[in-house]
């Protein structure tokens, strides 16, 4: 999706972009996992690594990045019968339906337990979205 909204293409997002979608900002996984693997006190459990509450629809995600880029938000749903017909001719796309149920309905991480444990607080999605943005304005 960035890829495309970075070059002033139309978009795309999978399956159902009126439900919420918790997307972990990827600098936060990094220094989240290197913390849970320091810890001794963390082996053995189940952890949500931060990722900010309240998450965006598709159509808010690819509105706040459309926005950021400064153009529109052009973009395109993907249901589940086009990406099985794309998936016998490219396998990325045929391993992708077994994970199409998390965009199917409200896909929502809840990081309490991270942030209660280590003071870790997610980095929201507006300025995630704003520094990914960011990136990708210097490369081009």
């Amino acid at each position: 999706m960035f890829d495309k909204l970075a070059r002033r293409e139309k978009a795309s997002w999978l399956v159902n972009d009126s439900v919420p979608h918790s997307f972990t900002f990827t600098p936060d996984a990094g220094k989240s996992l290197a913390t849970l693997a320091a810890s001794e006190t963390s082996w053995n459990q189940t952890w949500h690594v931060p990722t900010a509450a309240q998450p965006p629809t598709g159509e808010e995600f690819i509105r706040l990045a459309a926005t950021r880029f400064g153009v529109e938000p052009r973009y395109r749903v993907l249901t589940p019968l086009m990406l099985k017909v794309g998936g016998v001719f490219n396998s990325d796309v045929r391993e992708l339906c077994k994970m199409l149920y998390q965009y199917a309905s409200s896909y929502v991480f809840d990081s309490t337990k991270f942030t209660k444990a280590f003071g870790f607080e997610p980095t929201d999605y507006a300025t995630g979205i704003e520094r990914t943005t960011s990136s990708y304005q210097t490369l081009m």
